[in-house]
């Protein structure tokens, strides 16, 4: 409802298996994917793995959506290229010998 009131086209997939929630077209016509995570308070993390987050993508974005109780959700949003430097808030892990 947030990209809808600033006037942008929002596509959904019907089939969620690339890791895009939905899509998101601009007036120019410039198309952005969007997955949307979310988590309530500030605790634990979000993640997105690998193999669906391609962060060479300049139209790859995570909208992260903070529930805090008895407040309106906090929203951000993130463009997938920020995980090419991470930091103590974007972090790239490698799970060696692990499943995930």
């Amino acid at each position: 409802m947030i990209f809808s009131s600033y006037g942008l086209d929002i596509y959904t997939s019907e089939v969620n298996d690339h890791g895009i929630d939905f899509v998101v077209k601009n007036k120019n016509r410039t198309f952005f994917e969007i997955q949307v995570k979310s988590i309530r308070e500030k605790t634990g993390y979000v993640f997105a793995t690998k193999e669906k987050w391609n962060i060479e993508s300049k139209n790859l974005y995570l909208a992260l959506v903070l529930f805090v109780e008895n407040q309106n959700p906090e929203l951000y949003l993130i463009p997938a290229s920020k995980w090419k430097t991470p930091n103590n808030l974007l972090k790239d892990r490698d799970y060696i010998g692990k499943k995930k």
